[in-house]
């Protein structure tokens, strides 16, 4: 194929959580089907958990979205304004010959979730930049009808690309949790709802069941304080890929409480190890993962509590773990690289 991408590189400078991985995963994919990737990034280091098999250019000047609206403008018009790909951060206001991705709308769904400066940035210019962008990319369909209702936006402008699980390497490291525990796997913040998560958990029976939580915050979002004096629960943190994989595979059961997503990766890479999920019933999940979880209010501490020991005494055997694995598999980003490569070709 050998033809090029410009795509924007912002994430190689921030740590890697759900949307920076989805961006870097779905840059070595475009980069294994033959395009030539460019992911033009501000000149900062590379964070140590990528390592690009695609080409990286450095353009001095401002970092963060100061540089998106100046160095990088300047750049792109300089080369001749290729067609400009955002898998992640918003895009550059005013160059129509880009695609900007909107993974959802949380930030107007409810701005308290969100810190001032990052709701004023995104609300002021995403519905700019979904106008003036030859193509807007999403994750789900479920997103998708909310784009439309918040943007005003044609339904044939949007293509829905689904992320997919992260392949993490299979090691012998070890989980570090002793006993049964049900795993969390999230960026610590208000929308995803931990608060009422252990709330729930405490209310729960000592069965000998602990919660890990994995994850750090992040200071886009709003505050989240969580108290937590009991010790079944444990916050682990940011932890290597290399133990979130040993942490998936040893868990009984992962538990999500969100009140509002996207997507959803994390349940599907618990699934790829045949670990049970248990979500909340918002209409994203049903989407994703259909009839293989187990669904709770994610409002009600004592329907969590109760769907959780549900989940935990159901006897899932080797049958019942081996489908939860095969239908991880639908969600594949080679497959969702080739549905944007054929989306790609017809604008360059």
């Amino acid at each position: 194929m050998s033809k090029t991408l410009y795509i924007n590189g912002l994430f190689l400078a921030q740590k890697q959580t759900g949307v920076q991985v989805v961006a870097y995963e779905m840059c070595q994919a475009l980069h294994k089907l033959g395009w030539h990737v460019v992911c033009l990034m501000p000149d900062v280091e590379i964070e140590d958990s990528y390592s690009p098999n695609f080409e990286v250019v450095k353009l001095a000047g401002h970092t963060g979205h100061i540089w998106e609206q100046t160095t990088l403008r300047r750049y792109l018009k300089k080369i001749g304004s290729p067609l400009f790909i955002n898998l992640f951060g918003l895009g550059v206001v005013g160059y129509k010959n880009q695609v900007v991705s909107v993974h959802d709308i949380a930030y107007s769904i409810n701005p308290k979730w969100f810190g001032w400066s990052y709701r004023t940035v995104y609300g002021l210019l995403l519905p700019i930049l979904t106008r003036q962008a030859r193509k807007v990319l999403t994750v789900s369909e479920f997103s998708k009808r909310e784009i439309i209702k918040e943007y005003s936006i044609s339904s044939d402008k949007i293509v829905i690309v689904s992320p997919a699980p992260k392949n993490r390497p299979h090691s012998e490291v070890e989980p570090g949790v002793e006993g049964k525990y049900v795993i969390a796997v999230s960026s610590i913040d208000p929308r995803k709802n931990f608060e009422m998560l252990i709330k729930a958990f405490v209310r729960r029976p000592d069965d000998g069941v602990k919660l890990v939580v994995v994850g750090g915050a992040n200071k886009v979002f709003g505050d989240t304080i969580i108290d937590n004096t009991d010790n079944r629960i444990e916050f682990l943190g940011r932890v290597s890929d290399e133990r979130l994989d040993a942490l998936y595979r040893n868990a009984t059961l992962y538990v999500c409480s969100s009140l509002y997503e996207g997507f959803g990766i994390p349940a599907l890479e618990a699934m790829q190890h045949g670990c049970p999920v248990a979500v909340s019933d918002i209409e994203v999940f049903h989407e994703v993962l259909g009839d293989n979880a187990v669904y709770f209010d994610p409002t009600n501490p004592d329907d969590i509590a109760e769907k959780i020991t549900d989940a935990l005494s159901k006897n899932y055997d080797e049958n019942d773990r081996n489908a939860l694995v095969e239908y991880s598999k639908r969600y594949n980003m080679d497959y969702s690289a080739e549905k944007l490569t054929k989306e790609l070709e017809k604008l360059l």
